[in-house]
């Protein structure tokens, strides 16, 4: 009699022991797959950050050089190279979407 509920109670703790690693098994595999998917996400981000800074810095530049000219009423060129500057960037910018599109992001 004592040696049955013995067994059984080692059979069921032997069901919980097993039943909790199954369980922190598949927890583990779950978090694995969300690191990965955060870390997929980020880096998809960072080519998004390095797409915006590319073109800020041009636009900026000719924000100057417009202020510059109109300041001292003359432009020597720099006002046409920055515009050319910009429209480079956003031609950059705009195949870097489109490529994004196509992609399904």
């Amino acid at each position: 009699m004592i040696s049955t509920f013995v067994n059984a109670l080692l059979v069921a703790i032997a069901g919980v022991i097993v039943g909790s690693l199954v369980a922190m098994i598949r927890a583990l595999a779950r978090m694995r797959r969300d690191v990965a998917r955060l870390v997929k996400m980020d880096s998809l981000r960072a080519g998004d950050l390095e797409a915006i800074a590319r073109i800020q810095r041009p636009i900026l530049v000719g924000v100057k050089v417009s202020l510059e000219a109109i300041r001292d009423g003359k432009s020597n060129g720099n006002v046409s190279d920055a515009h050319r500057e910009i429209s480079d960037s956003l031609d950059k910018y705009d195949s870097y979407l489109a490529s994004l599109m196509r992609r399904g992001r």
